[in-house]
């Protein structure tokens, strides 16, 4: 890693990494090195790593634990990418053990939808549902103000699981909205294993509610607001809500 961060030209981020480095400051060094994998997007999955992996060991070291968490987040979405389920699910977990002893809610919020969506993954919905419902409620409580894409789909499934298929269709019109939004401007960066999720849960969906019922119920979730569809998530549907402006 150090080589390539020399052949880079001066003025980059990989250079400030390397002064990071020679004047011996651990924590400016985590977060260049933190940006420098961002920047190497078409490098190899293993240097991306081997560079988290030493961003990781930084904020360690530094005792930031709120950057330790962020680094873990990091290394788990780029194992979610390489399809190194069992390891980015590990990172997420320790994510989590480190925001609850902070008590850092909001953060949690994220990294339990992550963690549910992994969960989900591997077919252990009874296991995700307790978090996404955990997830839901904090949606309501804030009035879903916080990005909620990523957890109606997640509801989606277990909705589905739990033989409400027509929730489970509704819920997915609602999430696949802003799904494709984030996709398209690059707030969501989905990997294969989502994909396939998404993918495999709809296409169950198709085949128990017929193509007719499945696309009925999945337009009248698409004009849902996102808190209808989180009330509807929960149990509670309120069509008093109304839709976004």
């Amino acid at each position: 890693m150090l080589r390539r961060v020399r052949e880079i030209p001066s003025g980059s981020t990989a250079s400030y990494a390397e002064v990071a480095r020679r004047i011996g400051d651990t924590h400016l060094l985590g977060m260049e090195l933190t940006m420098l994998a961002l920047a190497l997007s078409a490098a190899p999955d293993d240097e991306r790593r081997g560079i988290l992996l030493e961003a990781l060991a930084c904020f360690r070291q530094a005792d930031d634990h709120l950057l330790t968490v962020a680094a873990l987040k990091n290394l788990h979405g780029l194992s979610l990418h390489a399809e190194r389920l069992d390891e980015g699910r590990r990172y997420l977990e320790e994510g989590i053990a480190i925001a609850e002893e902070l008590g850092a809610s909001l953060l949690l919020y994220f990294l339990r939808a992550e963690l549910a969506i992994a969960l989900l993954i591997e077919g252990r919905h009874a296991d995700a549902a307790p978090l996404v419902r955990r997830n839901l409620l904090i949606a309501r409580r804030i009035g879903a103000g916080v990005d909620v894409a990523m957890v109606i789909f997640a509801a989606a499934c277990c909705a589905a699981w739990q033989g409400q298929h027509l929730v489970a269709a509704r819920l997915h019109g609602a999430a696949d909205a802003d799904i494709r939004a984030g996709l398209a401007d690059r707030t969501i960066n989905w990997s294969g294993p989502e994909r396939r999720l998404q993918e495999d849960e709809q296409s169950r969906l198709r085949q128990e509610m017929g193509d007719g019922e499945f696309g009925d119920a999945y337009r009248r979730g698409s004009d849902l607001s996102r808190l209808q569809a989180v009330e509807l998530a929960l149990g509670r549907p309120n069509p008093r809500l109304a839709r976004p402006g």
